[in-house]
Order: structure tokens, then C-alpha cells, then sequence
């Protein structure tokens, strides 16, 4: 590829005044100033007319010299996670469950598994087997057990 070819192609995607560009903090703009007379870090200047403001980028696009492009030539599809990832509270510990219609206890185990609409737990039958029982959080009160609520008898 000649030196001419490259150079050609890069001056295709600078941007020019003039040019309808989007930017993923901002929106639509107008490139209103292109200055590269004199080493600037920022020489593209955008229009937000709509939000009456004017931002200054780097050649390549970014707000911030070494940061992420965010100016493009096309709206930009950003996609991403828009729900806080569910964390779990009550898995591995030991809890009583009651029913929230009646305040019956419905068991009592270790939580083996939780998400955020239920939860499952295990508990002893006998010496020598366990049930699993899932239940489903709207239905249900949860009380931890722990050294603070546990009943000793001597």
C-alpha cells in the first residue's frame, strides 16, 4: 500500500467541519472547528445545538487524549447490562422459612441456591437423607439463623 493510499484514506475519516456526527454522551452535533494548524490535542469542536453545548475531542474521536473513541459518523448502538447483576445473601446460610400468608414455618436448612425471584433449601429428614424444597421469595419470610438468634438449651 503506498504512503499516498494511506494517506488519502486516513484524511477520508477525519472528521471536517460541516460533518453530522454522534456522540455517545451527547447525541447528534455539527463539527463546527477542525483546527490542526497548530498542535492542539483537542482540534475537533462539536455542537449540541439542542443542548447548547459545544465539546472538543481528539482527532480520533475521543474526550479524553488516550480514552475510548466516543464521536462517531453514525449513531452508535451502546449496548450493556442496564439491571444491577443479582448478588446473592443468602446462600450457604442456615435459615427458617415462613410462609408470609399463614406464618407457618414451611422449613427449615441450609440455602443451596438463590436467585432474585426464589430461593432453595436443604435440610435434613433422618441420619441419612436430605430433601431440597425451592421456594419462591414473594411467598415467603426468611430468618437467618446465627450465634445472635439461636436458642441454647444447657
Amino acid at each position: 500500500m503506498s504512503k499516498e493510499f494511506m494517506s488519502n484514506e486516513s484524511m477520508n475519516n477525519d472528521f471536517r467541519v460541516g460533518d453530522t456526527v454522534w456522540c455517545t454522551a451527547y447525541g447528534k452535533g455539527v463539527v463546527i472547528d477542525t483546527d490542526s494548524s497548530i498542535p492542539r490535542d483537542y482540534p475537533v469542536t462539536v455542537s449540541f445545538t439542542g443542548l447548547g453545548v459545544k465539546e472538543s475531542y481528539t482527532k480520533e474521536g475521543a474526550m479524553f487524549k488516550g480514552g475510548d473513541r466516543c464521536l462517531f459518523f453514525s449513531k452508535p448502538t451502546v449496548t450493556g447490562q442496564t439491571e444491577r447483576p443479582f448478588v446473592p445473601e443468602l446462600l450457604g446460610k442456615n435459615v427458617i422459612v415462613l410462609s408470609k400468608s399463614s406464618n407457618e414455618i414451611l422449613g427449615q436448612g441450609k440455602v443451596t441456591h438463590e436467585n432474585n425471584k426464589s430461593i432453595t433449601v436443604d435440610w435434613k429428614v433422618d441420619n441419612y437423607a436430605f430433601k431440597c424444597t425451592n421456594y419462591i421469595k414473594e411467598e415467603i419470610f426468611v430468618v437467618v439463623i446465627d450465634n445472635k438468634n439461636i436458642i441454647k438449651f444447657d
